[in-house]
């Protein structure tokens, strides 16, 4: 098996870290949970990876994704509730 030289990052984040796969996750799961209003948290992106680049969750969920990588005392200054 070759082992390619370079394999890209997730969002902001390094491949192959807990950041990394929290934010797959949740993108994942956006395509599978519809809003208030009926329609797709994140739509199909059909297979083209700019439009996947485009989603909001990393915006919206970035600093909670971060804590997974932080001890709780790291992070308590973080505004928002981690539970």
């Amino acid at each position: 098996m070759k082992i390619p030289r370079f394999v890209p990052g997730v969002g902001a984040f390094q491949p192959n870290t807990r950041e990394a796969r929290t934010l797959i996750l949740l993108h994942e799961l956006a395509h599978l949970i519809r809003g208030k209003d009926g329609r797709w948290l994140i739509p199909d992106d059909g297979g083209d990876p700019s439009q996947s680049r485009q989603s909001t969750v990393e915006a919206k969920c970035g600093t909670q994704i971060r804590a997974f990588a932080y001890p709780r005392e790291a992070i308590a200054s973080i505004s928002v509730p981690l539970r």
